[in-house]
């Protein structure tokens, strides 16, 4: 116990501004190589989103663009940078009629070979940088530290990983967010399953539909699909959410949750198109259902559409 104090301490002192020097000076340090391209492996993604609002008081529909870039050296360190801007359209009762919100983010990892069993390590820091126009003012200029281990088997279809999420948010104290995953290949490996439990505390219960923690679980299995057709996937991932979760983060997808909506589960499913050994497109779809407290309590459902370009050279 005394050991996750002094690490939840540490990643308090961070800050955004320390996170992103520290990552752009090694950026810069290496800029004659990623110029050269010797030994760098470098990636980027633009993505669009579109969601409808039903039966919510406030918020109609919602539109997101985003865009990021990356690169790894030697498979052995990386670093990513990414902004998603989000335009959420409100009804007549919200004294604004548009929210805006850009999240950037900023990753960098490392990888360590593993001694007890073939496999390797990586050891991950993102930070998360909020601006919002959100009217109770509480996500404005919010920032978010999240560390994150991993360990991936080399002899057995198996990942496990852990993180940890510490959320400032404008007068209210930190909220903290603990995760643990595993991902296993099933069915004669021909599935890919992974589970991930998230607990979420330090909410005020007088805010946060008096709660002070809140408990969920993400379910994806994913069906590889064997085809000389362009036109079929070639992954379809279908996903489960169930219990409840606000002010979360998602680390596969670098979203940060960050509006008083209470999620209470929802269902997605996606599908893979590789272009070509360096370019996939991915389609999602997904239904969420929520509930807010204002202007009183009351319940929604979000469905979204979404499109994803990602490339690598």
């Amino acid at each position: 116990m005394d050991l996750l104090i002094g690490v939840k301490l540490i990643f308090l002192k961070f800050s955004m501004t320390k996170i992103s020097i520290f990552l752009l000076i090694l950026i810069t340090l290496h800029l004659p190589l990623m110029a050269s391209g010797e030994s760098w492996k470098l990636n980027g993604a633009i993505s669009s989103m579109t969601g409808s609002y039903q039966a919510s008081m406030v918020m109609n529909n919602q539109r997101s663009v985003g865009m990021s870039f990356g690169g790894e050296f030697e498979q052995h360190w990386g670093f990513s940078g990414g902004v998603q801007t989000t335009r959420i359209d409100l009804t007549a009762l919200s004294p604004t009629p548009t929210q805006k919100q850009d999240n950037w983010s900023i990753s960098g990892h490392w990888h360590e070979p593993s001694e007890f069993e073939p496999g390797r390590w990586t050891f991950q820091l993102n930070g998360h940088k909020i601006y919002s126009t959100d009217v109770s003012g509480i996500s404005d200029g919010a920032r978010v530290i999240v560390p994150k281990v991993t360990w991936l088997s080399y002899t057995n279809p198996l990942k496990l990983d852990m993180s940890y999420a510490v959320s400032s948010y404008r007068n209210i104290p930190a909220i903290h967010q603990y995760s643990a995953g595993v991902g296993m290949g099933i069915n004669g490996q021909k599935n890919w399953l992974e589970i991930h439990h998230h607990y979420i505390n330090g909410l005020i219960p007088t805010q946060v539909f008096d709660r002070t923690y809140t408990h969920a679980t993400d379910i994806q299995i994913t069906q590889k699909i064997s085809s000389s057709s362009k036109f079929v996937p070639s992954t379809i991932t279908l996903g489960f959410e169930t219990g409840q979760r606000i002010y979360n983060i998602d680390t596969a997808t670098q979203t940060v949750y960050n509006l008083p909506m209470l999620n209470k589960g929802g269902r997605n499913i996606s599908a893979n198109w590789e272009l070509s050994p360096t370019e996939k497109v991915v389609l999602y779809s997904a239904r969420s259902k929520y509930s807010a407290a204002e202007p009183f309590l009351h319940n929604f459902n979000l469905n979204t559409l979404g499109f994803q370009y990602l490339t690598s050279w």
